[in-house]
């Protein structure tokens, strides 16, 4: 979970330095993370064969570990895409140009030219990432922001 005062603080530094922001919400974030333990599960409504059960290859949602996953696979694939994730706030991510804020699915993106926040959102799709960006940042974990 991101501290509430790293939001406050990069927030207020957007508006000082009149930084470009950009929210990106994850499609199916957990689906797409690789899971660590073995998780069987029993085959759905419908679907059951007598004393089978299967084995998950991918994160879902209800598992108590899939927000953690999740975080795992997004920390991978910044780190590869040039962001070092902050000693202070494990949810902030720092890249030359780009600094990213991670609340588990929730992401913003803060940097002085919009395109270079283009081009990190991107490099998350080349390596698979489905995400959306939204036209504006209006509200994040709930705060409306104007």
């Amino acid at each position: 979970m991101v501290s509430w005062t790293t939001v406050r603080i990069l927030l207020i530094i957007s508006v000082i330095l009149g930084l470009d922001t950009k929210q990106v919400d994850y499609t199916c974030a957990f689906l797409h993370a690789s899971i660590t333990e073995d998780v069987y599960v029993h085959m759905p409504r419908g679907f059951e064969e007598q004393g089978n059960v299967r084995k998950l290859k991918r994160s879902r949602y209800r598992l108590r570990q899939s927000p953690r996953n999740f975080f795992d696979h997004l920390r991978e694939n910044l780190i590869k895409v040039g962001f070092t994730q902050s000693d202070v706030d494990p949810c902030l991510f720092i890249s030359e140009k780009v600094i990213c804020l991670v609340h588990v699915d929730d992401t913003l993106f803060f940097s002085p030219n919009k395109s270079d926040i283009g081009v990190v959102l991107g490099k998350l799709r080349e390596l698979k990432m489905k995400l959306n960006v939204e036209d504006d940042v209006a509200g994040f974990l709930g705060v409306l922001i104007k």
